[in-house]
């Protein structure tokens, strides 16, 4: 009872006085903590941002009559950078061993296929002709034919004909890619293919060896199968800024792991009867490894700007002491943007320019709106301007094979007309 009545002879305003610092520091500490609050929420949101400022999609992929230069570098002495998180990837120092054109195309261009190919919307066409074939729709792009090599499968024998693979359609499309893709985004593909191919090997000609007492040799076998199964897995694992010879872009960076599985087999012919048998794994032995394949994608074009493809661990042996080159450590990125590269060719049918491939000459049969004619090499060089008068033709003797792009214009310098054409002499 003292203790209390001595509480209650401590003044009113004393009371009053230590109740408000209380209050005061309560509410302190709760600003505090709504400050720090939305500091942090202000931090995680611009994160988010970050992280999804790049967003590549079904209209930044390429569309047809698009058309890419990349150099190549295949000596590559270090191929560790391509695998930095969060920097600025600098390509600048690499080499350039050869170019490689891909040119996107329309199906309508390739009848004689289009019966295999149903579904496809879009052909890729590279520079050494090879084709694929694509499915691109909203929200992906799927491949139809197996291109193996830029899959990453090149294994022995190394005598398979180039481009075996190429014109059959695939069981079942491959997905190469989803759209959106942003930053830790990711996808599957599978692919499980077998193909079968006419003996022409000349390393089976010394086989020989037994299968329930009978004696098998080289005449006996009639082909060779193939069986490749292959898991991918697609993330997009970082993002940055990739710098080139011709500028530097923001991009983010699609990490694929491919594992393949593959398994050979031999067609024998043995008293009247065909039988497919597993080949000796002397000869050809079975594999399995895993491709590490890195793409980096910019806003607005059309396929990756650069493209690396990292050797792996193998455990493949050499068959019959025959070298297997399996040419995967190589790095890819564009070489230009052409100034004549749009993303679509405008054509007036009133204007044609033939005969396409053109040796000596090309010839314009115009309509009268057809004042100037501009030619560009394929690194987006002006190599001739010139007025069309009466003159229906337009000397190529100066002009060395490849491809070239022409824009024709009428007299208020509006373009009329875009396409390109072959010089093959």
């Amino acid at each position: 009872m003292k203790k209390r009545n001595e509480y209650k002879n401590i003044p009113f305003n004393t009371i009053y006085f230590f109740n408000f610092r209380i209050i005061k520091i309560i509410i302190f500490k709760k600003q505090i903590m709504i400050r720090l609050y939305y500091l942090f929420f202000a931090f995680f949101f611009y994160s988010q941002i970050s992280y999804s400022q790049i967003i590549y999609n079904y209209d930044d992929y390429a569309i047809e009559n698009d058309e890419f230069i990349f150099s190549v570098d295949t000596v590559l002495e270090d191929v560790n950078f391509v695998n930095l998180q969060g920097g600025d990837w600098d390509l600048t120092g690499l080499n350039e061993n050869f170019k490689d054109t891909i040119f996107f195309k329309s199906l309508s261009e390739y009848p004689e296929l289009a019966n295999e190919f149903p579904n496809a919307n879009l052909v890729l066409e590279r520079s050494d002709n090879s084709l694929v074939f694509l499915n691109k729709t909203n929200n992906k792009v799927e491949l139809l034919n197996a291109d193996f090599a830029d899959l990453g499968f090149n294994l022995p024998p190394s005598d398979i004909p180039e481009g075996i693979f190429g014109y059959t359609s695939l069981s079942a499309p491959l997905k190469v890619l989803d759209f959106p893709m942003t930053y830790e985004s990711s996808f599957y593909g599978e692919l499980n293919e077998s193909f079968a191919l006419a003996n022409t090997f000349d390393f089976l000609d010394t086989l020989s060896f037994e299968i329930g007492g009978i004696t098998i040799t080289g005449e006996n076998i009639d082909s060779i199968r193939f069986s490749i199964s292959m898991n991918s897995t697609h993330t997009i694992d970082d993002f940055g800024n990739l710098i080139l010879p011709i500028g530097q872009f923001e991009t983010i960076r699609k990490r694929t792991e491919r594992t393949f599985n593959i398994t050979f087999g031999m067609g024998i012919q043995i008293l009247g009867f065909f039988q497919w048998i597993d080949i000796p794994q002397e000869m050809i032995p079975n594999s399995e490894y895993t491709v590490t394949v890195y793409n980096w994608y910019a806003k607005g074009i059309g396929v990756p700007i650069a493209k690396a493809m990292v050797k792996p661990e193998l455990n493949i042996e050499e068959p019959q002491n025959k070298e297997v080159d399996l040419g995967f450590s190589s790095i890819s990125y564009l070489k230009l943007l052409p100034t004549s590269s749009e993303k679509t060719f405008y054509v007036d049918k009133n204007i044609k320019i033939y005969p396409n491939p053109a040796r000596e000459k090309i010839f314009i049969e115009k309509n009268i709106n057809a004042n100037l004619i501009e030619i560009y090499d394929i690194y987006g060089k002006n190599i001739l301007r010139k007025k069309i008068n009466n003159e229906n033709f337009i000397s190529l003797s100066e002009m060395t094979n490849g491809i070239y792009f022409y824009k024709i214009f009428d007299k208020k310098m509006n373009k009329i007309s875009s396409s390109k054409f072959l010089i093959q002499k």
